[in-house]
């Protein structure tokens, strides 16, 4: 079995990343929004981590539909991303 290693921060379990080549997307949901106290609301974010490209997608639900719909439509449009990391536990190393 191999040992878990911890990243130094500097992207080495990703070279392509390390050496700034490979174009990561981070993508997360924003939930408990409520709007003038009334309207609740929850956010599909993405941000292009190299190139600063942000999208937002506002809606009552996010839903695993949505989010495949919002990020197909995303990557067709801008481009695929080489990484795409998701939610609020995982952390690109070196970001």
């Amino acid at each position: 079995m191999c040992p878990r290693r911890k990243s130094d921060g500097t992207g080495w379990s990703l070279p392509r990343r390390a050496e700034r080549k490979a174009e990561p997307d981070r993508f997360d949901v924003v939930e408990g929004l409520v709007i003038r106290g009334r309207l609740a609301v929850e956010v599909l974010k993405g941000t292009s981590v190299l190139g600063g490209l942000a999208a937002s997608w506002p809606r009552a639900r996010i839903t695993g539909k949505t989010v495949v719909n919002a990020l197909v439509s995303h990557w067709r449009q801008f481009g695929w991303p080489d990484l795409a990391p998701f939610g609020q536990r995982h952390r690109l190393p070196g970001s």
